[in-house]
């Protein structure tokens, strides 16, 4: 497929809602470079999650052909660069506004803090939070059940204090806690 020419454009797109792995890959490869250098200078505050960013926006340009209605190839490729485009907006304000909530109380507590919340951003994600509330339930307290579900919808740190009546850095503490519980049960499950 390398560059699309001579392709009937609907019928790649069929191909792909039909589940066809080799279209799919030809169409992400064929995007690859533009994806890459959307992400080539991401801020440094959401450079680690620059794979995320990558996957989300593959996704998004699969999906993308469900929704094409044009019929010509440049029709097509100008759709997908706006999906690109629209994708990368999304995931970067997305990042943007998890990144706020990293408190720095010291270098090596931020250190560990922002490795395990790379799991909390994996875990918390629309598409596994419900297999994670499953995995998790038998193990976790009820307190912990209330502030995964708290951390699910998406509350700050001073909601969920103000909510608790606890303190801002007692409900960090409890936060990191669960953090770790939820990365051992998740990898005691193979998750």
């Amino acid at each position: 497929m390398g560059n699309f020419n001579g392709v009937n454009v609907l019928a790649f797109c069929r191909k792909i809602m039909e589940g066809d792995d080799r279209a799919i890959e030809e169409l992400i490869e064929f995007y690859q470079g533009y994806i890459n250098s959307k992400c080539r200078y991401l801020q440094k505050s959401i450079e680690m999650y620059s794979e995320d960013i990558k996957q989300e926006i593959k996704i998004k340009i699969v999906y993308a052909c469900y929704q094409f209605r044009g019929k010509t190839l440049k029709e097509f490729h100008s759709f997908i660069y706006k999906s690109i485009d629209n994708a990368f907006r999304t995931s970067i304000n997305k990042y943007k506004r998890h990144t706020k909530n990293i408190i720095h109380i010291n270098d090596e507590y931020t250190v560990k803090y922002q490795k395990e919340y790379t799991i909390e951003k994996f875990a918390l994600y629309e598409y596994y939070v419900e297999e994670v509330k499953k995995i998790s339930k038998p193990y976790l307290s009820e307190k912990e059940q209330f502030l995964l579900d708290k951390l699910i919808e998406e509350k700050t740190i001073k909601e969920i204090a103000e909510e608790t009546k606890e303190k801002y850095n007692t409900v960090i503490r409890r936060k990191a806690r669960l953090l770790n519980k939820l990365i051992k049960i998740l990898k005691k499950h193979n998750f």
